[in-house]
């Protein structure tokens, strides 16, 4: 039955700076207290801060145990993070307890370190065989290959006349241009270290903002410009 389990919550204290941490937890029922059971928490904010103060200056105590149902426990855990909330504790508590939460809301998508750890993530994976190249930058499509006259045939047809989103449409003079212009860029010089980062990694999409904002390019023409190496 699931009333047969010891359920607790927790309270991780950092000894250096007094931010504190509040979790719940099952325990086995092999130790034979809560505290025996040497689980110090999960949280992302409390990662990094054993990390940078080490185990050794962290407390923890137990603030209630017993045979809770699931839900009886979530609910505690809730309530009392809350109440920490109110007289500024549980720093480290990125969500609001009970089944954890959605902490999406606090990641900084902008940030370079994120995205340098994203692609040094990736690197590795690549190299270890772990995830194999996939998407439309490593996707060579009709290259090499070659469509039967019966094909083209049928491209044609269903691109001709008023089927053609450019039917009865005319370009001006400095439109023209402008394509001509395009089309004749060496875009492996011009966009030099989107190339050779482009060939490094697969590139994530905070990086093809840096580099849209840096060369002054909409984020969607990274695509068009990158096709330009394939």
């Amino acid at each position: 039955m699931e009333t047969e389990r010891i359920r607790y919550i927790y309270q991780i204290t950092n000894l250096v700076n007094g931010k504190t941490y509040f979790g719940q937890r099952t325990r086995s029922l092999k130790y034979t207290s809560s505290l025996a059971d040497m689980y110090w928490g999960s949280g992302v904010l409390l990662k990094k801060a054993k990390e940078k103060y080490g185990l050794e200056n962290f407390e923890k105590k137990i603030i209630i145990e017993g045979h809770f149902s699931k839900e009886q426990i979530n609910r505690f855990e809730r309530c009392i993070i809350r109440i920490q909330r109110f007289i500024g504790k549980a720093e480290y508590n990125l969500a609001d307890g009970g089944d954890g939460g959605d902490t999406s809301r606090f990641i900084d998508y902008s940030s370079i370190e994120r995205s340098e750890n994203i692609s040094n993530a990736m690197k590795e994976a690549y190299k270890e065989g772990k995830i194999k190249p996939r998407g439309w930058t490593f996707h060579k499509g009709m290259k090499g290959k070659h469509q039967s006259d019966d094909a083209k045939e049928k491209i044609r047809k269903a691109q001709s006349g008023c089927k053609n989103s450019q039917y009865g449409k005319h370009r001006s003079e400095e439109t023209k241009k402008r394509i001509r212009t395009a089309l004749a860029r060496d875009y492996k010089a011009e966009y030099k270290e989107l190339y050779e980062a482009f060939l490094d990694h697969v590139l994530s999409s905070d990086e093809k903002r840096l580099f849209a904002k840096k060369y002054n390019i909409a984020y969607d023409s990274i695509n068009r410009v990158l096709r330009q190496f394939i």
